[in-house]
């Protein structure tokens, strides 16, 4: 009798025996986490090991004081957080709901560690480090890793590892990967798009964009492990496809020949206030297909891709303002909350992963990506009011604030709850000129203390640099948003947080 190793065994029931006998939801719940065992050598981080086991071999309230201390003599938090992705990759390999929320949250606290007091900017990065560490501890710490698998050959291809991913095969699939990383890893992530793009879904976009971004930190040496989480998951989520979502793959293919779009530079068309307002709210209100094409019309057109991406963001933030509020109660998300894994948070969240794609890739995948990210984007506006913001009423309330209470009132009613005022406020500190620095360092503290169901960090960077790279007359919607969002979610404060502060505060 053939044995067959855990690693083989549950690469192959995975998708099909396993997951046919347990059924989706309970084999999601159990986080099956395929390729991950006693096979193959471990990776090794050479210089890193050492802060990167650490995260995986204590407990996460133990951890904490222990990075203190690090920090104290002179640790950087970039350090840090590189750290936390290594080990979250190796624990992980993208294959964890909790996993790569963690993940995509650490490049993100970062921004906000740059925009907090001095004596305070450790805790946003020592809050989702413990909340990384308590998940891979739960999931067994080092027991459950992933391995050094062999690398192809020179004469892999993206279609030898396109082919394989699609057909499920793991080792395949990482092993044509390491070959082209190896002959370049530009190339490679370029690769790798179509994948993403076979399951149209927020956390895989957003997963192989964190992915990418990491290696300004973790470095180039990184790059196989990081688009080897991503292809991970592109295999493991590929199993399930939502049949709605057949839609763009049929779509893509067509827009891209039909208008040229392959290896079509960017354009030099600028968009008017006037064809941006109307851009975004087609993006808003239209079907996806409908969407889709017009995208491909102003791209044909000569409009710059960076134009319309920012569209696309605008209409993420337009959904999570007209949003009516949770119709059904979760975990930590009560009826009428908007933060998590809302409808607008998911889709500004991806599409700020889609404009970054298209910012480092060619301009073939560039022009596909932006395509179906505003795909992904519309067709959702039968989950919100498609005619009011959520906060209209409470523009007038606000009316009557100077600028000198106007920021104190903020604060307040974000703290408060008020999903209503929070946005409406941050309209009237617009009026009065208020700065945006001003407003976001009232958003912040919220942004840091609270759980956010696990989506605080990217949105607090997805929005404010939204904010930044969007016209005058349109960004400080993304700021509305953001209060919104966080007065949605201030009641959940995060344990690892309050560990955090209360370390700063003995120290």
């Amino acid at each position: 009798m053939t044995t067959m190793s855990r690693r083989t065994l549950l690469g192959s029931l995975g998708s099909g025996v396993l997951l046919g006998g347990l059924g989706l939801t309970l084999a999601e719940e159990l986080e099956i986490l395929r390729g991950l065992g006693e096979d193959g050598a471990r990776i090794d981080f050479g210089e890193r090991e050492e802060l990167v086991a650490l995260m995986q071999d204590i407990d996460a309230d133990d951890l904490l004081p222990k990075l203190v201390e690090r920090l104290k003599k002179g640790e950087t938090l970039a350090s840090l957080v590189t750290a936390g992705s290594l080990a979250n990759v190796r624990s992980f390999g993208g294959e964890d709901y909790v996993g790569y929320h963690c993940f995509m949250a650490l490049l993100p606290t970062l921004a906000m560690a740059r925009r907090m007091p001095r004596d305070q900017a450790p805790l946003p990065v020592l809050k989702v480090l413990h909340r990384n560490t308590a998940r891979i501890r739960q999931n067994g710490g080092r027991k459950h890793e992933l391995r050094v698998v062999e690398t192809g050959d020179k004469t892999a291809t993206a279609d030898t590892l396109r082919a394989a991913a699609r057909a499920g095969d793991y080792g395949a699939a990482e092993s044509a990967l390491g070959a082209l990383v190896k002959q370049d890893r530009k190339q490679a992530y370029e690769a790798i798009q179509p994948l993403v793009r076979d399951d149209i879904d927020v956390h895989q976009v957003v997963l192989a964009w964190r992915s990418w971004d990491m290696l300004r930190l973790a470095g180039d040496d990184s790059a196989y492990l990081m688009m080897r989480q991503t292809v991970r998951q592109c295999i493991r989520r590929g199993s399930r496809r939502r049949s709605s979502y057949k839609g763009v793959r049929d779509v893509l293919p067509a827009l891209m020949d039909e208008y040229r779009l392959h290896d079509k530079p960017d354009g030099t068309v600028r968009l008017s206030d006037k064809e941006f307002a109307r851009l975004t709210e087609c993006i808003f209100k239209y079907g996806r297909d409908d969407t889709a094409r017009l995208v491909a019309k102003e791209l044909a057109r000569g409009v710059m891709r960076d134009q319309v991406g920012e569209a696309i963001s605008a209409a993420g933030a337009h959904l999570i303002l007209h949003d009516r509020g949770r119709t059904r109660a979760e975990t930590n998300k009560p009826l009428g909350s908007v933060h998590g894994a809302s409808p607008g948070v998911h889709a500004s969240d991806a599409a700020h992963a889609w404009r970054g794609i298209a910012s480092v890739t060619s301009n073939t995948e560039a022009n596909a990506s932006l395509i179906t990210g505003a795909w992904h984007t519309a067709g959702q506006v039968h989950r919100v009011d498609k005619d009011r913001m959520f906060h209209e009423s409470a523009r007038e309330e606000v009316s009557e604030f100077s600028r000198e209470q106007v920021l104190g009132a903020l604060t307040e009613v974000v703290q408060g709850g008020d999903q209503k005022l929070a946005p409406a406020l941050v309209e009237r500190c617009h009026e009065l000129e208020v700065g945006s620095d001003e407003v976001i360092a009232a958003l912040l503290p919220f942004s840091v203390n609270s759980e956010g169901a696990l989506h605080h960090e990217k949105y607090f960077a997805t929005a404010t640099t939204e904010y930044a790279r969007t016209r005058p007359a349109f960004r400080w919607n993304h700021l509305a948003a953001l209060a919104r969002v966080n007065a949605s979610g201030s009641k959940f404060t995060s344990r690892g947080y309050e560990r955090a502060r209360a370390l700063y505060k003995k120290s």
